[in-house]
């Protein structure tokens, strides 16, 4: 069968171009700092689930090399003394390194709560607006 070989070379070179296509696609959104939702969901649950933790308010991830960082903000009741709120965010820490694989490393930033719905960060929120055009 004369067309065997440059068949053979044709479906080669498709996986090769489909297998770089892909490898590419992950690189790229790498480089963005893409990470699976179902991730960020986990985070999310997990620190949620810490004792002491009274809502989760943002999470996020990226990739440095080949291991995760996190920043996650937590809200915690506000009588808790800063030795108490510092406990809780080292609980969550902790949690979080357990349950996440590729996790190395996270930082909790704790908020009080209050009853009221008070914006702790009122005074910040003007930095963060979107600008209008």
């Amino acid at each position: 069968f004369e067309q065997g070989d440059p068949i053979a070379a044709l479906a080669i070179t498709a996986a090769i171009i489909l297998v770089l296509a892909e490898a590419a696609r992950d690189i790229y959104l790498r480089l963005m700092d893409a990470v699976d939702p179902a991730l960020v969901s986990e985070v999310e649950r997990v620190a949620a689930h810490a004792e002491g933790v009274r809502r989760v308010d943002a999470v996020t991830i990226r990739w440095i090399g080949h291991r995760l960082h996190a920043e996650v903000a937590i809200a915690v009741t506000d009588d808790l003394s800063v030795v108490a709120a510092h406990d809780v965010a080292g609980r969550a820490h902790h949690d979080l390194l357990h349950a996440i694989d590729r996790l190395r490393s996270a930082h909790i930033h704790v908020s009080p709560m209050d009853e009221a719905g008070t914006d702790f960060h009122a005074a910040l929120a003007h930095h963060f607006d979107e600008p209008t055009d």
